[in-house]
């Protein structure tokens, strides 16, 4: 799980020995987030154009023997050139969806957008002095195009600038220790290592064969998995209770259980036709992940995985 740099954060400093003080409390922050299980920072074009002081770039500082060389070839290995963050978003576009624009009190905010959980669903880390950043949470306006129309939405992003706000997100960083699954044919291949308590139907091989490593829906696709496959591990068998799902579940209605009969009915490993009905839903798109409980053990079937709008 990569960092992704806030650009609103950067600012002008007085002088070359300031700079150098903010990119030492990155530093010490990064040091921090890279021992709980963060990777890389990713950042936009503009941060490496920047300049801190009067032509004193990113570059500049790290070329400055003045200052920690340590610390200076740790921020120059982990800021990656590329891919820019701008490049990362236009790959995860399609023909039927766009990511319009990431806005934070009306500026354009990529950084902050990326970490969004619509798209990579990561955290974003801030670099200058700043009231507005001193915060472990952030909101951004979304907007999306999908199928002809802009699905815009308020999005919490998690957020560092001091180690505290690091500490706001140990639950969730020790979720982010689970394996790290390449993409759809390795979660295949390796479905019953990594969710020993789930049993796939032979036709979710083909659902989830497409999916890539940094592909938005893959990567919420994986979270529900696991969520799904740490409640099937402590419940009891022929006890269904949906509340302790971190994820809200629900059954279909019954006009869908009606009118897609076909696409929720399937043919399960043990040779049963069951319908699918209890879903957890999961973005951007309109995506279905469809299961069924059984009764005798506390395993759960996966029944279907596909975004509902292909089956309406």
């Amino acid at each position: 799980m990569d960092l992704f740099f806030n650009e609103l954060s950067l600012r002008k400093a007085a002088d070359r020995y300031v700079v150098n003080s903010w990119f030492e409390a990155m530093g010490t922050l990064y040091k921090q987030a890279s021992a709980r299980g963060l990777g890389e920072i990713k950042v936009p074009a503009a941060f490496f154009g920047h300049a801190f002081t009067e032509a004193y770039t990113f570059y500049q500082w790290v070329s400055d023997q003045s200052f920690d060389s340590d610390l200076r070839s740790l921020l120059k290995s982990k800021i990656t050139t590329t891919p820019v963050i701008e490049e990362m978003l236009r790959e995860q576009e399609t023909e039927s969806r766009r990511i319009f624009e990431c806005r934070f009190a009306g500026d354009t905010a990529n950084g902050l957008g990326a970490a969004s959980e619509p798209i990579f669903d990561a955290m974003a880390i801030s670099i200058a002095p700043d009231g507005v950043w001193d915060t472990s949470n952030v909101t951004v306006e979304i907007s999306i195009f999908q199928e002809d129309d802009i699905m815009q939405s308020a999005c919490d992003v998690r957020h560092i600038y001091r180690v505290a706000h690091l500490d706001a997100h140990a639950p969730w960083l020790e979720v982010q220790r689970r394996p790290r699954i390449p993409n759809g044919q390795v979660l295949w291949l390796r479905r019953n290592e990594l969710f020993p308590h789930l049993i796939f139907c032979e036709h979710i091989r083909g659902q989830i064969s497409g999916f890539s490593p940094n592909q938005p829906e893959f990567i919420q696709l994986q979270k529900r998995l696991f969520e799904l496959e740490e409640y099937a591990a402590k419940r009891k068998a022929g006890v269904f209770q949906a509340d302790e799902i971190p994820t809200k579940v629900t059954p279909e209605s019954e006009t869908r259980k009606r009118d897609f009969a076909n696409e929720l009915i399937r043919l399960c490993p043990d040779g049963v036709t069951r319908l699918f009905d209890w879903h957890a839903r999961f973005t951007p798109g309109a995506w279905r992940l469809h299961f069924y409980p059984l009764e005798n053990t506390n395993k759960i079937i996966v029944g279907n995985i596909a975004n509902q709008n292909e089956i309406k």
